[in-house]
């Protein structure tokens, strides 16, 4: 690491009429980059992931399927409106990433 002083010193050379002084280069080491190794992650965290995933893909669902049944003034039971919006959940957010791959990379 350069000196912080090292500008007021050369100044105050340059004033004085001494030679001015040379700033010492350290050396400076290589360092060899880690190989990246994944951390594992623990059982308890993939599990809360994956129902916090879940659980927002139901929720999803269900607003999907109610907001149609709200729109077309359908008269469909719980498990109609959760059916309903799963496929449209399924159409929105999965098929386009088959259908255009090249979009979604």
């Amino acid at each position: 690491m350069i000196n912080d002083n090292l500008l007021g010193d050369r100044l105050n050379a340059v004033k004085q009429g001494k030679p001015v002084p040379q700033p010492v280069l350290q050396s400076q080491t290589m360092i060899t980059p880690q190989p990246n190794q994944p951390t594992p992650v623990p059982l308890k965290q993939q599990l809360i992931t994956r129902y916090l995933m879940m659980a927002d893909t139901f929720a999803a669902s269900f607003l999907y399927g109610f907001a149609l049944k709200t729109i077309f003034s359908t008269d469909w039971n719980v498990l109609g409106v959760f059916a309903v919006g799963f496929l449209l959940n399924h159409v929105i957010c999965i098929f386009p990433k088959f259908l255009f791959p090249k979009l979604f990379k």
